[in-house]
């Protein structure tokens, strides 16, 4: 890779740990990642970088920075620093979550209950066996609608995340 210049990243474009003290800027220049905390200098080994951020060049970087990303920036126990692509979700969460729940207990609610009530339709069936099936499977129902809620309620409450 040729890069004609450094790339700084200031510190508020930078999520860091509390841990982190003093760190100012993350550098990224031909040799790597380097970050600078006002006194000394340590090189980020190529290895605890993110493979998204190793791809990028300085202005890629720049760019992705730009466009509301981050980079967290993480110190392990043994002093040494990782550096890990952010790539906020922008979603619902919470709200993803209960609009998936009441979508998924809605639909199996109306298709059992419908179905119970279209066999009223059946001449031969009538009114009476579609009451004695409502009073029968209405509690099953009610479990099956549940489980399918939860399910679709965690699935889009996660493919949502946090706002």
């Amino acid at each position: 890779m040729n890069y004609s210049y450094k790339l700084c990243l200031c510190i508020a474009m930078l999520i860091s740990l509390s841990s982190f003290g003093m760190m100012r800027q993350l550098i990224r220049d031909e040799n790597g990642f380097r970050i600078f905390d006002g006194q000394k200098e340590q090189i980020v080994k190529s290895h605890f970088v993110d493979p998204l951020l190793k791809r990028m060049s300085p202005d890629k970087l720049k760019t992705f920075v730009e466009q509301g990303n981050r980079i967290k920036a993480i110190r392990l126990s043994d002093g040494e620093h990782r550096l890990q692509a952010m790539v906020p979700g922008k979603g619902g969460g919470l709200f993803g979550a209960s609009v998936g729940f009441f979508l998924g207990k809605g639909t199996v609610e109306v298709v059992c209950h419908s179905l119970i009530w279209t066999t009223a339709l059946i001449p031969v069936v009538g009114t009476g066996i579609a009451v004695g099936l409502e009073t029968t499977l209405a509690p099953v129902i009610e479990v099956a609608s549940n489980t399918v809620g939860l399910a679709v309620g965690l699935g889009t409450g996660v493919a949502t995340g946090p706002v």
